[in-house]
């Protein structure tokens, strides 16, 4: 007689734990919001891009323009440098 009540609360416990343990969906509405928090952080990466590119690009031009034209001073790395 203890095997079917033994049977009746393990198969209580397996069904409570099973019930417990499957996610519900979340019935939530998000909005726009999230999307919009994203836009200054695109925008700002998007700016350290063009900066790191700009930077980058303006030193080999202004060290070839120091070389090419007369009269430019040159940089403390070059001789003569009085610095």
């Amino acid at each position: 007689m203890h095997a079917p009540k033994r049977l009746a609360i393990l198969f209580a416990v397996l069904a409570s734990t099973l019930l417990l343990a499957t996610p519900a969906p979340a019935l939530g509405y998000v909005g726009p919001g999230p999307g919009l928090e994203m836009v200054p952080y695109f925008f700002s990466l998007l700016a350290w891009i063009g900066m790191a590119l700009g930077a980058t690009l303006a030193w080999p031009i202004s060290s070839l323009v120091r070389r090419v034209w007369p009269g430019s001073s040159p940089s403390c790395g070059e001789p003569p440098c009085n610095g």
